[in-house]
């Protein structure tokens, strides 16, 4: 006579996920930071005038929405439960997450900052308006414009060893780590 097992199949490990909101504002601000990237490096080489002005005041919505996004964000943070560090990252991973991510946030402050400190400038804000024509002035000479370029290279950076981070989780560890973020249906 055979034994056949009764037993309920194991479950798979649940896995904590964010929200929907903080999962759709991440993807969201993910899609806008990386063209926000694209226009603010292509400006720097367009010496045609109205394309560089369409082009940046394109790149100011984009980071004004970035803002917005950043802010409910951060908000989302203080009032949602966060899902719990995975228990297959240590504990020095996981705190140099949470490192990283703040510093990513920080950044995207000081682009918010110094890019409506640029744009409010006597020199660009006429023109940004329409109020004036002539040259947009260089960006970089303005005060608020080394914090800028700071702040991009260290997001740039950031973001770079972010997305191969969860890259090497995924495919490499073989760990779930799209399905925490991951909009769901």
């Amino acid at each position: 006579m055979a034994f056949t097992d009764t037993s309920p199949a194991p479950t798979p490990p649940r896995i904590e996920q964010y929200s929907q909101l903080a999962s759709a504002i991440h993807w969201l601000s993910a899609g806008l930071i990386i063209i926000m990237f694209v226009l603010g490096f292509q400006m720097e080489d367009i010496d045609e005038p109205a394309l560089k002005l369409i082009l940046l005041r394109l790149h100011i919505i984009l980071g004004l929405a970035v803002g917005a996004l950043t802010f409910a964000r951060v908000i989302i943070a203080v009032i949602e439960k966060r899902p719990g560090s995975p228990n297959w990252l240590d504990t020095t991973h996981h705190r140099l997450a949470k490192v990283a991510h703040f510093v990513m946030i920080f950044a995207v402050i000081i682009l918010i900052a110094s890019g409506i400190g640029m744009a409010t400038s006597d020199q660009a804000l006429p023109v940004i308006l329409g109020e004036a024509t002539g040259p947009l002035p260089n960006f970089h000479d303005l005060k608020p414009g080394l914090p800028h370029g700071l702040a991009v290279r260290i997001l740039l950076l950031l973001l770079t060893i972010h997305v191969l981070a969860a890259l090497y989780h995924r495919f490499a560890k073989g760990k779930p780590i799209f399905e925490r973020i991951a909009i769901r249906r």
